[in-house]
């Protein structure tokens, strides 16, 4: 079944009864750029619940990329604190500042052109196949 982003994003665990946010949530709910890291220091730093949920156990060794998942109450509940700096947090991790939202425009364009180098590819060849097929 599909979720759409908004029901994707807050899940209650069935065993304890908590609602979880992943990562993409609570960085703009922080203010904090979305990586893994940076987010698991913060609430570290804030005393915030969070779970690491693994990626895929690929065939020739090793895992895909870990994501987190944070308790929405803890994670609700200090957001002021971050926001307003009472919580220590880099400013180049925040979104909110100068150079947080340079690095954070920056990473998300490598990711548009890593995607787009992966799929140009893949759309040439399937475009060729159509025009092989139509003449």
């Amino acid at each position: 079944m599909w979720m759409g982003p908004g029901e994707a994003a807050v899940r209650k665990d069935p065993d304890q009864q908590v609602r979880w946010i992943f990562h993409g949530r609570t960085g703009r709910l922080w203010h904090i750029r979305p990586e893994g890291y940076i987010l698991r220091h913060v609430a570290d730093r804030a005393g915030v619940t969070y779970r690491v949920h693994y990626g895929y156990n690929y065939p020739v060794g090793g895992r895909g990329s870990p994501m987190y998942s944070f308790d929405a109450a803890d994670a609700r509940r200090v957001a002021p604190d971050v926001i307003d700096g009472v919580i220590e947090v880099d400013p180049a991790w925040r979104t909110d500042t100068p150079e947080g939202r340079r690095i954070h425009r920056r990473n998300r364009l490598k990711l548009f052109l890593s995607v787009t180098a992966y799929a140009a590819p893949l759309i040439a060849a399937f475009v060729f196949l159509i025009i092989a097929f139509v003449q």
